[in-house]
């Protein structure tokens, strides 16, 4: 995640964050930012970097971004978020998906409308979040609405929230429709949950590591 104005002034710490290894292929850049022309000249300097894609970010809620209008703030401007989007999808070859919650707050769920926004600017892959800005990570994703969101829209939905184990991951597939799952905070302390999960999927038995394993 990397601030579209850090690398318009060469920030010493947003250049660092592009940095990664071959081997960390597949790898995406995460951009934030509210100036459409900005996005897209930060989108052209990373694909220079070679990632295999760039996602927008619409859902930090952050207060040091959100108070300068980037991140979840931007989900109160679906106009705005249709400007960035298609600037940067016009700026480079690479995939361009994008991050967002559901809403600002319970009274003002516009996941769908964002959603619709995105798809028409050309974005190929939404993950959704099913927490508002004013939960921040508190109380419980809806996983309702993320379907809500899967139901309406042409291109796949991620969802994201409250994932942090093999059987929920298998429900957030049954209940939601979802196309793909991210895991964030549900890694922490369990950095094997993806093994795992691929391991249920696919009928075959996983062992948590042990301590001495862990050690390593």
């Amino acid at each position: 995640m990397v601030s579209s104005e850090g690398l318009s002034r060469e920030n010493a710490r947003s250049v660092e964050l592009l940095e990664f290894r071959e081997d960390e292929h597949p790898i995406g850049i995460q951009l934030f930012g509210r100036d459409p022309e900005r996005m897209a000249a930060s989108a052209r300097q990373v694909e220079d970097l070679g990632p295999d894609l760039i996602d927008l970010n619409f859902a930090c809620p952050a207060r040091r971004i959100v108070n300068r209008g980037g991140g979840c703030a931007l989900m109160r401007e679906p106009e705005t978020v249709g400007r960035i989007a298609s600037a940067v999808v016009k700026a480079t070859d690479l995939p361009v998906t994008a991050k967002i919650r559901i809403g600002w707050d319970d009274d003002s769920i516009n996941a769908v409308e964002i959603v619709g926004v995105l798809e028409a600017a050309g974005v190929q892959a939404v993950t959704v979040h099913g927490r508002t800005y004013r939960q921040g990570f508190k109380g419980v994703s809806s996983w309702e609405e993320v379907a809500r969101v899967k139901r309406s829209s042409g291109i796949p939905i991620i969802l994201s929230g409250d994932v942090t184990s093999p059987e929920l991951a298998e429900r957030a597939f049954e209940e939601t429709g979802c196309d793909a799952i991210m895991i964030g905070r549900g890694v922490y302390g369990r950095p094997w949950i993806f093994k795992a999960i691929k391991a249920h999927f696919e009928g075959e038995p996983f062992v948590v590591p042990g301590f001495d394993e862990m050690r390593r």
